[in-house]
Protein backbone atom coordinates (compact mmCIF):
# COMPACT_ATOMS: atom_id res chain seq x y z
CA UNK A 1 0.00 0.00 0.00
CA UNK A 2 1.37 3.40 -0.42
CA UNK A 3 0.54 7.04 0.20
CA UNK A 4 0.71 8.95 -3.19
CA UNK A 5 1.33 12.72 -3.95
CA UNK A 6 0.45 14.48 -6.99
CA UNK A 7 3.32 16.02 -7.36
CA UNK A 8 5.32 13.17 -8.28
CA UNK A 9 7.33 13.34 -4.49
CA UNK A 10 7.32 9.64 -3.21
CA UNK A 11 6.33 9.02 0.44
CA UNK A 12 6.77 5.23 -0.01
CA UNK A 13 9.33 3.73 -2.03
CA UNK A 14 7.45 0.35 -3.26
CA UNK A 15 8.91 -2.00 -6.17
CA UNK A 16 7.74 -4.44 -8.09
CA UNK A 17 8.93 -7.89 -8.50
CA UNK A 18 11.44 -6.62 -11.07
CA UNK A 19 12.98 -3.66 -8.47
CA UNK A 20 11.25 -0.97 -10.67
CA UNK A 21 8.95 1.72 -8.57
CA UNK A 22 5.71 1.34 -9.14
CA UNK A 23 4.66 4.26 -6.71
CA UNK A 24 6.47 6.72 -8.94
CA UNK A 25 4.83 4.81 -11.99
CA UNK A 26 1.29 5.45 -10.69
CA UNK A 27 1.96 9.31 -9.71
CA UNK A 28 3.58 9.89 -13.60
CA UNK A 29 0.32 8.30 -14.47
CA UNK A 30 -1.77 10.36 -12.61
CA UNK A 31 0.14 13.63 -13.67
CA UNK A 32 0.14 12.42 -17.24
CA UNK A 33 -3.67 11.90 -17.13
CA UNK A 34 -4.83 14.63 -14.84
CA UNK A 35 -6.62 11.44 -13.64
CA UNK A 36 -7.77 9.69 -10.06
CA UNK A 37 -5.27 7.51 -8.69
CA UNK A 38 -6.16 3.73 -9.40
CA UNK A 39 -8.53 2.61 -7.10
CA UNK A 40 -7.07 0.10 -5.64
CA UNK A 41 -3.29 -0.41 -5.21
CA UNK A 42 -1.47 -3.91 -4.84
CA UNK A 43 0.21 -4.74 -1.19
CA UNK A 44 3.53 -4.23 -2.55
CA UNK A 45 6.80 -4.96 0.27
CA UNK A 46 7.13 -1.39 1.93
CA UNK A 47 11.00 -0.54 2.12
CA UNK A 48 11.22 3.00 3.26
CA UNK A 49 9.41 4.94 6.14
CA UNK A 50 7.19 7.95 4.77
CA UNK A 51 8.93 11.33 4.75
CA UNK A 52 6.94 12.86 7.43
CA UNK A 53 3.74 13.55 5.18
CA UNK A 54 1.15 13.15 8.10
CA UNK A 55 2.55 15.61 10.48
CA UNK A 56 0.86 18.35 12.04
CA UNK A 57 -1.97 17.68 9.52
CA UNK A 58 -5.46 17.82 10.36
CA UNK A 59 -6.71 14.22 8.32
CA UNK A 60 -10.22 13.90 6.95
CA UNK A 61 -12.60 10.87 7.64
CA UNK A 62 -11.24 8.15 5.29
CA UNK A 63 -14.33 5.35 3.81
CA UNK A 64 -14.03 2.61 1.75
CA UNK A 65 -11.94 -1.03 1.17
CA UNK A 66 -8.63 -0.98 3.31
CA UNK A 67 -6.44 -0.96 0.53
CA UNK A 68 -8.05 2.04 -1.81
CA UNK A 69 -6.41 5.30 -2.28
CA UNK A 70 -8.04 8.08 -3.32
CA UNK A 71 -6.98 11.21 -5.08
CA UNK A 72 -7.28 14.77 -3.57
CA UNK A 73 -8.55 17.87 -4.74
CA UNK A 74 -5.35 19.71 -6.56
CA UNK A 75 -7.40 22.73 -5.02
CA UNK A 76 -8.12 21.79 -1.55
CA UNK A 77 -4.64 22.08 0.32
CA UNK A 78 -6.66 21.78 3.69
CA UNK A 79 -5.49 18.31 4.34
CA UNK A 80 -2.22 18.42 2.71
CA UNK A 81 -1.71 16.25 -0.10
CA UNK A 82 -2.83 13.00 1.09
CA UNK A 83 -5.35 10.30 0.94
CA UNK A 84 -5.20 8.40 4.32
CA UNK A 85 -6.40 4.99 4.00
CA UNK A 86 -4.07 3.30 6.34
CA UNK A 87 -4.71 5.39 9.17
CA UNK A 88 -8.72 4.08 8.86
CA UNK A 89 -9.51 1.31 11.71
CA UNK A 90 -10.95 -0.27 8.89
CA UNK A 91 -7.19 -0.91 6.94
CA UNK A 92 -5.58 -3.94 6.49
CA UNK A 93 -2.21 -4.08 7.90
CA UNK A 94 -1.26 -7.45 7.39
CA UNK A 95 0.87 -7.00 4.32
CA UNK A 96 2.84 -4.06 6.17
CA UNK A 97 6.52 -4.67 7.45
CA UNK A 98 7.65 -3.24 10.80
CA UNK A 99 9.10 -0.19 9.22
CA UNK A 100 5.68 0.59 7.72
CA UNK A 101 4.01 -0.13 10.93
CA UNK A 102 6.53 1.90 13.25
CA UNK A 103 5.92 4.66 10.78
CA UNK A 104 2.16 4.23 11.01
CA UNK A 105 1.96 4.99 14.61
CA UNK A 106 4.12 7.86 14.52
CA UNK A 107 2.15 9.38 11.95
CA UNK A 108 -0.98 8.91 14.01
CA UNK A 109 -1.21 11.80 16.28
CA UNK A 110 -3.18 13.96 18.68
CA UNK A 111 -4.70 16.16 15.73
CA UNK A 112 -6.34 12.86 14.75
CA UNK A 113 -9.67 11.96 15.81
CA UNK A 114 -9.59 7.89 16.96
CA UNK A 115 -5.22 8.42 16.27
CA UNK A 116 -4.94 6.59 19.59
CA UNK A 117 -6.93 3.64 18.87
CA UNK A 118 -4.94 3.62 15.41
CA UNK A 119 -2.17 3.28 17.36
CA UNK A 120 -3.47 0.19 19.75
CA UNK A 121 -4.35 -1.31 15.68
CA UNK A 122 -1.16 -1.22 15.03
CA UNK A 123 0.50 -2.11 18.14
CA UNK A 124 -1.69 -5.61 17.60
CA UNK A 125 -0.84 -5.69 14.05
CA UNK A 126 2.82 -6.12 14.89
CA UNK A 127 1.91 -8.39 18.17
CA UNK A 128 0.09 -11.01 15.45
CA UNK A 129 2.77 -11.24 13.08
CA UNK A 130 5.19 -11.67 15.70
CA UNK A 131 3.99 -13.89 18.54
CA UNK A 132 3.65 -17.06 17.00
CA UNK A 133 7.13 -17.32 16.21
CA UNK A 134 8.65 -14.72 19.12
CA UNK A 135 5.95 -15.46 22.23
CA UNK A 136 6.40 -13.55 24.88
CA UNK A 137 9.11 -11.46 23.58
CA UNK A 138 7.20 -10.06 20.89
CA UNK A 139 6.51 -7.24 23.74
CA UNK A 140 10.39 -6.95 24.20
CA UNK A 141 11.12 -6.31 20.25
CA UNK A 142 8.21 -3.72 19.99
CA UNK A 143 9.91 -1.58 22.93
CA UNK A 144 12.71 -1.20 20.87
CA UNK A 145 10.74 -0.60 17.74
CA UNK A 146 7.76 1.60 18.90
CA UNK A 147 9.85 3.03 21.83
CA UNK A 148 7.29 2.72 24.49
CA UNK A 149 7.26 0.62 27.63
CA UNK A 150 5.83 -3.21 27.62
CA UNK A 151 3.40 -2.53 29.91
CA UNK A 152 1.83 0.03 27.48
CA UNK A 153 2.49 -1.74 24.64
CA UNK A 154 0.33 -4.68 25.65
CA UNK A 155 -2.33 -2.99 27.01
CA UNK A 156 -2.46 -0.87 23.41
CA UNK A 157 -2.77 -4.69 21.99
CA UNK A 158 -5.32 -5.91 24.45
CA UNK A 159 -7.48 -2.50 24.25
CA UNK A 160 -7.85 -3.25 20.19
CA UNK A 161 -8.83 -6.76 20.42
CA UNK A 162 -11.41 -5.56 23.09
CA UNK A 163 -12.45 -3.53 20.25
CA UNK A 164 -12.80 -5.71 18.20
CA UNK A 165 -14.22 -8.01 20.54
CA UNK A 166 -16.75 -5.22 21.14
CA UNK A 167 -17.92 -4.61 17.62
CA UNK A 168 -18.06 -8.43 16.81
CA UNK A 169 -21.34 -8.84 19.41
CA UNK A 170 -23.26 -6.27 18.05
CA UNK A 171 -22.81 -3.54 20.50
CA UNK A 172 -21.93 -1.17 18.26
CA UNK A 173 -22.75 2.24 20.52
CA UNK A 174 -19.74 1.14 22.91
CA UNK A 175 -17.61 0.28 19.97
CA UNK A 176 -18.01 3.90 18.54
CA UNK A 177 -17.58 5.13 21.73
CA UNK A 178 -13.68 3.80 22.21
CA UNK A 179 -11.70 6.01 19.99
CA UNK A 180 -12.54 8.66 22.09
CA UNK A 181 -11.74 6.63 25.46
CA UNK A 182 -8.44 5.51 23.43
CA UNK A 183 -7.57 9.23 24.10
CA UNK A 184 -6.93 8.33 28.17
CA UNK A 185 -3.76 6.65 28.07
CA UNK A 186 -4.88 5.52 31.66
CA UNK A 187 -8.07 3.68 30.76
CA UNK A 188 -5.63 2.22 27.63
CA UNK A 189 -3.94 0.58 30.42
CA UNK A 190 -6.77 0.37 32.93
CA UNK A 191 -9.09 -2.07 30.20
CA UNK A 192 -5.77 -3.56 28.57
CA UNK A 193 -4.63 -5.33 32.25
CA UNK A 194 -7.91 -6.85 32.63
CA UNK A 195 -8.15 -10.23 32.00
CA UNK A 196 -9.62 -10.89 28.56
CA UNK A 197 -13.58 -11.30 29.90
CA UNK A 198 -13.08 -8.15 32.51
CA UNK A 199 -12.46 -5.91 29.66
CA UNK A 200 -15.67 -5.04 27.79
CA UNK A 201 -17.46 -4.66 31.54
CA UNK A 202 -14.65 -1.87 31.93
CA UNK A 203 -15.74 -0.29 28.64
CA UNK A 204 -18.93 -0.11 29.40
CA UNK A 205 -18.66 1.40 32.91
CA UNK A 206 -16.27 4.17 31.05
CA UNK A 207 -18.81 5.01 28.16
CA UNK A 208 -21.67 5.08 31.26
CA UNK A 209 -19.45 7.54 33.36
CA UNK A 210 -18.84 9.35 29.68
CA UNK A 211 -22.17 9.72 28.98
CA UNK A 212 -22.92 11.64 31.91
CA UNK A 213 -19.53 14.02 32.27
CA UNK A 214 -19.23 14.27 28.31
CA UNK A 215 -15.43 13.71 29.07
CA UNK A 216 -13.36 10.39 29.37
CA UNK A 217 -13.12 9.28 32.77
CA UNK A 218 -10.36 8.71 34.41
CA UNK A 219 -9.38 5.31 35.54
CA UNK A 220 -10.59 5.50 39.39
CA UNK A 221 -13.39 6.34 38.77
CA UNK A 222 -14.42 3.32 36.02
CA UNK A 223 -13.01 1.53 38.99
CA UNK A 224 -15.11 3.25 41.57
CA UNK A 225 -18.18 2.83 39.12
CA UNK A 226 -17.78 -0.75 38.82
CA UNK A 227 -17.61 -1.42 42.71
CA UNK A 228 -20.78 0.55 42.91
CA UNK A 229 -22.10 -1.57 40.54
CA UNK A 230 -21.38 -4.46 42.21
CA UNK A 231 -22.42 -3.73 45.90
CA UNK A 232 -26.26 -3.21 44.67
CA UNK A 233 -25.74 -6.97 42.58
CA UNK A 234 -24.44 -7.94 45.82
CA UNK A 235 -27.60 -6.78 48.13
CA UNK A 236 -29.27 -9.95 49.13
CA UNK A 237 -32.38 -8.69 50.28
CA UNK A 238 -34.35 -5.53 52.35
CA UNK A 239 -31.65 -4.59 54.97
CA UNK A 240 -32.46 -2.21 57.26
CA UNK A 241 -30.42 0.17 59.09
CA UNK A 242 -31.04 2.77 62.32
CA UNK A 243 -29.06 5.25 64.01
CA UNK A 244 -30.31 6.52 67.45
CA UNK A 245 -29.38 10.31 68.37
CA UNK A 246 -28.20 9.05 72.10
CA UNK A 247 -24.68 8.47 73.46
CA UNK A 248 -23.15 5.02 72.84
CA UNK A 249 -23.17 3.91 76.85
CA UNK A 250 -27.15 4.56 76.54
CA UNK A 251 -27.12 2.59 73.54
CA UNK A 252 -25.27 -0.26 74.60
CA UNK A 253 -27.25 -1.00 77.61
CA UNK A 254 -31.14 -0.70 76.08
CA UNK A 255 -29.34 -4.07 73.62
CA UNK A 256 -29.85 -7.08 75.47
CA UNK A 257 -27.46 -9.07 76.72
CA UNK A 258 -25.59 -11.33 73.75
CA UNK A 259 -28.07 -10.29 71.16
CA UNK A 260 -25.86 -9.18 68.45
CA UNK A 261 -24.07 -10.86 65.98
CA UNK A 262 -21.15 -8.82 65.04
CA UNK A 263 -20.20 -5.68 66.80
CA UNK A 264 -18.44 -3.38 64.20
CA UNK A 265 -17.27 -0.13 65.82
CA UNK A 266 -14.67 3.36 64.98
CA UNK A 267 -14.75 4.56 68.73
CA UNK A 268 -12.94 8.45 68.86
CA UNK A 269 -9.39 8.16 68.85
CA UNK A 270 -7.47 8.99 71.47
CA UNK A 271 -6.79 12.74 69.83
CA UNK A 272 -10.29 13.20 70.83
CA UNK A 273 -11.12 11.78 74.29
CA UNK A 274 -9.10 13.15 77.43
CA UNK A 275 -8.33 9.88 78.92
CA UNK A 276 -7.78 7.26 76.24
CA UNK A 277 -7.39 4.08 78.92
CA UNK A 278 -10.22 5.49 80.70
CA UNK A 279 -12.64 6.08 77.38
CA UNK A 280 -11.54 1.96 76.42
CA UNK A 281 -12.64 0.44 79.79
CA UNK A 282 -15.84 2.52 79.82
CA UNK A 283 -17.39 0.72 76.83
CA UNK A 284 -15.10 -2.20 75.71
CA UNK A 285 -16.88 -4.48 78.45
CA UNK A 286 -20.10 -3.62 77.77
CA UNK A 287 -19.76 -3.77 74.11
CA UNK A 288 -18.74 -7.26 74.69
CA UNK A 289 -21.58 -8.54 76.61
CA UNK A 290 -23.97 -7.76 74.12
CA UNK A 291 -22.38 -10.29 71.71
CA UNK A 292 -23.45 -13.24 71.15
CA UNK A 293 -21.08 -16.68 71.92
CA UNK A 294 -21.39 -17.64 68.32
CA UNK A 295 -20.49 -13.36 67.17
CA UNK A 296 -17.47 -11.42 66.61
CA UNK A 297 -15.98 -8.14 67.04
CA UNK A 298 -14.08 -6.02 65.29
CA UNK A 299 -12.74 -2.55 66.74
CA UNK A 300 -10.85 -0.24 64.92
CA UNK A 301 -8.13 2.19 66.41
CA UNK A 302 -5.09 4.33 65.65
CA UNK A 303 -1.70 3.52 65.23
CA UNK A 304 -0.43 5.46 69.11
CA UNK A 305 1.40 3.42 71.28
CA UNK A 306 -0.68 4.46 73.80
CA UNK A 307 -3.91 4.20 72.08
CA UNK A 308 -2.89 0.46 71.43
CA UNK A 309 -1.72 -0.06 75.05
CA UNK A 310 -5.66 1.32 76.85
CA UNK A 311 -7.31 -1.15 74.44
CA UNK A 312 -5.09 -4.32 74.90
CA UNK A 313 -5.03 -3.23 78.24
CA UNK A 314 -9.01 -4.58 78.08
CA UNK A 315 -9.23 -6.94 75.93
CA UNK A 316 -6.23 -9.50 77.22
CA UNK A 317 -8.35 -9.59 80.12
CA UNK A 318 -11.44 -10.65 78.43
CA UNK A 319 -11.88 -14.59 78.68
CA UNK A 320 -15.42 -15.30 77.06
CA UNK A 321 -13.97 -14.26 73.57
CA UNK A 322 -10.65 -15.57 71.86
CA UNK A 323 -8.39 -12.31 71.00
CA UNK A 324 -5.02 -13.41 69.13
CA UNK A 325 -5.44 -11.43 65.80
CA UNK A 326 -4.93 -7.48 65.69
CA UNK A 327 -5.91 -6.77 61.70
CA UNK A 328 -3.81 -4.05 60.30
CA UNK A 329 -5.82 -1.72 57.61
CA UNK A 330 -2.68 -0.13 55.46
CA UNK A 331 -3.80 2.75 52.98
CA UNK A 332 -1.34 4.63 50.48
CA UNK A 333 -3.51 7.14 49.16
CA UNK A 334 -2.97 9.55 51.62
CA UNK A 335 -0.80 12.00 52.61
CA UNK A 336 0.06 14.25 55.57
CA UNK A 337 2.86 16.34 57.28
CA UNK A 338 5.88 14.20 57.29
CA UNK A 339 7.24 14.57 60.74
CA UNK A 340 11.24 15.46 61.17
CA UNK A 341 12.25 12.35 63.60
CA UNK A 342 8.69 9.67 63.36
CA UNK A 343 7.86 7.76 60.24
CA UNK A 344 4.67 8.84 58.49
CA UNK A 345 1.60 6.42 59.64
CA UNK A 346 -0.31 4.61 57.02
CA UNK A 347 -2.16 1.99 58.83
CA UNK A 348 -4.63 1.49 61.85
CA UNK A 349 -5.55 -1.43 63.97
CA UNK A 350 -8.90 -3.67 64.44
CA UNK A 351 -8.92 -5.97 67.54
CA UNK A 352 -10.37 -9.29 66.09
CA UNK A 353 -12.05 -11.66 68.85
CA UNK A 354 -14.54 -14.39 68.30
CA UNK A 355 -16.90 -16.48 70.38
CA UNK A 356 -16.92 -19.72 71.57
CA UNK A 357 -19.44 -21.04 69.09
CA UNK A 358 -18.58 -18.73 65.96
CA UNK A 359 -18.26 -20.27 62.59
CA UNK A 360 -15.60 -20.15 60.10
CA UNK A 361 -15.23 -17.25 58.40
CA UNK A 362 -16.97 -16.92 55.13
CA UNK A 363 -13.67 -16.06 53.35
CA UNK A 364 -13.50 -17.38 49.73
CA UNK A 365 -11.03 -14.98 48.71
CA UNK A 366 -7.55 -15.85 49.89
CA UNK A 367 -5.75 -12.52 49.91
CA UNK A 368 -8.60 -11.25 52.06
CA UNK A 369 -8.12 -13.47 55.01
CA UNK A 370 -4.28 -12.16 55.79
CA UNK A 371 -3.92 -9.59 58.73
CA UNK A 372 -2.89 -7.13 56.38
CA UNK A 373 -6.33 -5.73 55.15
CA UNK A 374 -4.22 -2.87 52.21
CA UNK A 375 -7.37 -1.32 50.82
CA UNK A 376 -6.90 2.24 49.92
CA UNK A 377 -8.88 5.04 51.87
CA UNK A 378 -11.69 7.26 51.03
CA UNK A 379 -11.03 9.89 48.69
CA UNK A 380 -13.03 12.80 48.19
CA UNK A 381 -12.22 13.45 44.88
CA UNK A 382 -14.57 10.71 44.27
CA UNK A 383 -17.45 11.60 45.92
CA UNK A 384 -17.10 8.84 48.34
CA UNK A 385 -15.75 10.56 51.52
CA UNK A 386 -17.34 12.40 54.08
CA UNK A 387 -14.95 12.78 57.13
CA UNK A 388 -11.18 12.50 57.46
CA UNK A 389 -11.02 9.43 59.03
CA UNK A 390 -13.75 7.52 57.65
CA UNK A 391 -13.43 3.76 56.91
CA UNK A 392 -13.59 1.83 53.07
CA UNK A 393 -16.59 0.59 52.31
CA UNK A 394 -14.94 -1.95 50.40
CA UNK A 395 -13.18 -2.97 53.90
CA UNK A 396 -16.68 -2.71 55.54
CA UNK A 397 -18.34 -4.78 53.60
CA UNK A 398 -15.57 -7.51 53.48
CA UNK A 399 -15.65 -7.91 56.98
CA UNK A 400 -19.53 -7.76 56.96
CA UNK A 401 -19.14 -11.03 54.63
CA UNK A 402 -16.91 -12.74 56.39
CA UNK A 403 -18.78 -12.59 60.06
CA UNK A 404 -22.67 -12.82 59.59
CA UNK A 405 -25.02 -13.72 56.98
CA UNK A 406 -28.41 -12.04 55.64
CA UNK A 407 -30.69 -10.85 58.35
CA UNK A 408 -28.17 -10.72 61.55
CA UNK A 409 -27.85 -7.86 63.75
CA UNK A 410 -24.79 -5.90 63.55
CA UNK A 411 -23.91 -3.05 66.16
CA UNK A 412 -22.43 -0.34 65.81
CA UNK A 413 -22.15 2.23 69.31
CA UNK A 414 -19.80 4.65 67.48
CA UNK A 415 -21.99 5.49 63.92
CA UNK A 416 -20.41 8.76 62.73
CA UNK A 417 -20.83 8.72 58.86
CA UNK A 418 -22.63 5.46 58.75
CA UNK A 419 -20.08 3.92 56.74
CA UNK A 420 -20.31 0.16 58.63
CA UNK A 421 -24.46 0.85 58.79
CA UNK A 422 -24.40 1.99 55.08
CA UNK A 423 -22.55 -1.78 54.35
CA UNK A 424 -24.52 -3.82 56.23
CA UNK A 425 -27.91 -2.04 54.72
CA UNK A 426 -26.47 -3.03 50.89
CA UNK A 427 -25.63 -6.77 52.01
CA UNK A 428 -29.16 -7.48 53.49
CA UNK A 429 -28.39 -7.17 57.28
CA UNK A 430 -30.07 -5.56 59.73
CA UNK A 431 -27.57 -2.71 61.83
CA UNK A 432 -28.46 0.01 64.58
CA UNK A 433 -25.96 2.08 66.33
CA UNK A 434 -25.81 5.22 67.84
CA UNK A 435 -24.58 8.71 67.49
CA UNK A 436 -24.81 12.29 69.19
CA UNK A 437 -23.68 14.77 66.52
CA UNK A 438 -26.24 16.22 64.80
CA UNK A 439 -24.39 16.88 61.42
CA UNK A 440 -23.23 12.89 61.43
CA UNK A 441 -26.66 12.42 61.24
CA UNK A 442 -27.28 14.16 58.54
CA UNK A 443 -24.97 12.43 56.32
CA UNK A 444 -26.40 9.32 57.49
CA UNK A 445 -29.78 9.81 56.34
CA UNK A 446 -28.11 10.93 52.56
CA UNK A 447 -26.58 7.59 52.58
CA UNK A 448 -29.77 5.85 53.34
CA UNK A 449 -30.14 5.07 57.04
CA UNK A 450 -32.91 5.56 59.19
CA UNK A 451 -32.17 8.40 62.15
CA UNK A 452 -34.48 8.11 65.11
CA UNK A 453 -34.00 11.74 66.76
CA UNK A 454 -35.00 12.01 70.26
Amino acid sequence: MIYAHPNGEMHYNVKDENGEDKCDRAIGMWQETQEAAPAVVQDWPVTKEPHGLLKGKALPAVTGKPTQIAAPDPEDATYGPTSLTLLDLDADYSGLDDDALVAIYEQADAEMQGAYLIRCKVVDAYRTKHEQAWGKSWVTEARERFGRSKTTLTAQSNFWRTYIQIRSTGCTNLAEEMPRLSEQLGLIQLVGQKNEDDRPKYVEAAVALMAETGEPPTPAHVKNKLKQDVRAAQTTGPGKAMVYQRDALEFLKSLGPQSVDLLLTDPPYMTDVEDIAAFAQSWVPLALSRVKPSGRTYIFTGAYPRELHAYLSVLLGESAFTFDNILVWTYRNTLGPSPSHGYKLNWQAIFYLYGPDAPPLDCPVMLEQFTVQDVRAPDGRLGDRYHKWQKPDDLAERLIQHSTRPNELIADPFVGTGTFLAAALRLGRIAVGSETSGAMLAICEDRGIEVIRG
